[in-house]
């Protein structure tokens, strides 16, 4: 299992209480990234009290979902500002 809005505070470099006090806002955007970048064997959900997970098959499922997440936050340019 992959905590999602982890993975995105450490790759944006967010700081961890201004990006608690949002996790409401964070949970729809890094939902949808996720969603755009898993692949179809993937499970990725936004489960109450635990916020958006991937559920992957494998450790190396698990490195190429973080890296393709990582290309995504890169690109769009996510965190910063």
């Amino acid at each position: 299992m992959l905590n999602l809005l982890e993975l995105i505070e450490r790759f944006t470099g967010s700081n961890p209480q201004a990006f608690a006090q949002h996790q409401i806002y964070w949970s729809g955007t890094v939902l949808s990234i996720a969603m755009a970048v898993c692949r179809d064997e993937d499970f990725v959900a936004n489960i109450k009290g635990r916020g958006p997970i991937a559920v992957l098959r494998s450790k190396k499922g698990m490195e190429q979902l973080s890296n393709r997440v990582l290309v995504m936050v890169r690109t769009t340019g996510l965190g910063n500002g």
